[in-house]
């Protein structure tokens, strides 16, 4: 089930962040105004709070049940236009919202610091590839290097006479600009009608015809990949090229589902035969999903019916972490929802939470004797936070229980029945959303 709309329903307006999300934003500098609730009448009554500094901050105006992790009197707050959700941009501590100004006109990009919800920089106008086009943006990791993406696709050049050329319009900032009114590092244009996303280690186009173009956030350069470069392993002989394109590594295109290998490969390099995880069944087909920057999470299946899930370093097919999951009970776990902890230690991708230092990890798909639970965040202190559904015997459905789990000894507590949970946990805080406001409270203590 899609991981935002679950949560949504679930617990108290909690949403959920993808590394593919855009957000709208508030007044016509593309944002709307932080507001933070700071008792500065001696009255006890809020007044607005215009400090920018961490120790400035006061209680927002909107308290939420949350996890005691998190402090409910120190924070801010900034209203969503749309309905939409931020996007993280974790190297910078920072979010950012992506939508028209109050008065409708053309989005902007805006960041804000995560911890004092300052605002850091605001992109110029983002003007589609034609007027009709609807511009959308994702964040990415590039190389170390973090970015926002607006795009958008359709005809370009055209008229009243003259249709124009199909095209994907690409305007691409660093992550960490500055100023009002930026404009784009460059401006991408790659020929064909397609759609944009993140995709490793470059942006990745895919495009109707079913080609790929991969797209470097720093150059501006392509590369266009077809079915002929798509060379399976020599252990499939005399196997024709051909395969979908997973992700974009540093050495060349990740690429599963071939008709003929039961696996994935980077062509000319590693393949999934050649690191089978202990314990799964080296007969099956494993599968393989990209989740951001550099991370890959594969899973084996066992000959028991459980599956062995290994989070992958994309340019090597190393193993980095693996956890161990036991025949679920529920459809396959594919979410598009992954975060990291803000220091790169922990990884939540749905039922899974990955230690990367420790090389162990958790998996809470539903099985015959345990309930099913899928997280949302996890903080450096090595808490996740997620939903349990739990099922009494005989019901006919789940009930949400928001939960926190101890990442080193694997102890799931629950927490307050109506707690909203964070979409992420960033620069010392946690972000929530709540009826189209991002609130954001510091961590307790």
């Amino acid at each position: 089930m899609h991981v935002r709309k679950r949560l949504r329903n679930a617990v108290v307006g909690t949403a959920v962040i993808g590394a593919l999300a855009a957000c709208g934003g508030g007044d016509g500098d593309g944002g709307g105004t932080p507001r933070g609730g700071q008792d500065k009448t001696g009255t006890g009554e809020t007044a607005e709070n215009t400090g920018t500094t961490e120790d400035a901050l006061g209680a927002p105006a909107t308290r939420l049940t949350v996890p005691a992790h998190y402090d409910t009197g120190r924070g801010w707050e900034l209203p969503l236009a749309g309905g939409e959700e931020p996007m993280v941009l974790r190297g910078a501590g920072a979010v950012a919202t992506f939508g028209a100004g109050e008065h409708g006109d053309a989005p902007r990009l805006t960041v804000l610091d995560a911890a004092t919800g300052e605002p850091r920089w605001s992109s110029a106008a983002i003007e589609p590839v034609h007027e009709n086009a609807v511009p959308e943006a994702f964040p990415a990791t590039v190389n170390g290097e973090e970015y926002l993406i607006a795009w958008s696709t359709g005809a370009s050049g055209a008229d009243v006479i003259d249709r124009g050329d199909e095209v994907v319009v690409l305007d691409v900032f660093a992550a960490d600009g500055s100023g009002n009114g930026a404009e784009p590092l460059r401006r991408v244009e790659v020929p064909g009608a397609g759609t944009a996303r993140a995709g490793g280690a470059a942006l990745l186009v895919e495009r109707e015809d079913g080609t790929v173009v991969g797209v470097d956030p720093a150059t501006g350069e392509t590369t266009e990949h077809d079915e002929d470069a798509l060379v399976p392993p020599a252990v499939c002989k005399d196997c024709e090229p051909g395969g979908d394109i997973v992700a974009l590594t540093a050495n060349g295109p990740l690429v599963a589902g071939h008709s003929a290998y039961d696996g994935f490969w980077v062509p000319g390099g590693w393949a999934s035969h050649e690191n089978v995880p202990e314990g799964a069944d080296p007969a099956a087909e494993p599968s393989v999903t990209w989740v951001t920057d550099d991370v890959l999470v594969a899973a084996w299946p066992r000959t028991d019916g459980g599956s062995v899930r290994t989070v992958l370093d994309a340019a090597t097919g190393e193993r980095t972490a693996t956890a161990e999951c036991q025949e679920s009970e529920g459809a396959a776990n594919d979410p598009d929802h992954s975060v990291f902890s803000p220091d790169g230690r922990y990884l939540v991708h749905g039922a899974l939470v990955f230690d990367l230092r420790e090389g162990g990890g958790h998996c809470f798909e539903p099985t015959a004797d345990t309930n099913a639970v899928e997280f949302t965040a996890a903080a450096d202190s090595g808490t996740a936070f997620g939903v349990a559904d739990v099922r009494a015997e005989g019901a006919w459905s789940a009930t949400p229980t928001p939960v926190q789990l101890d990442i080193a000894s694997g102890e799931v507590t629950e927490t307050a029945a109506d707690a909203v949970l964070p979409l992420a946990d960033l620069a010392g805080a946690g972000l929530f959303v709540e009826g189209g406001t991002l609130v954001v409270y510091h961590h307790a203590g």
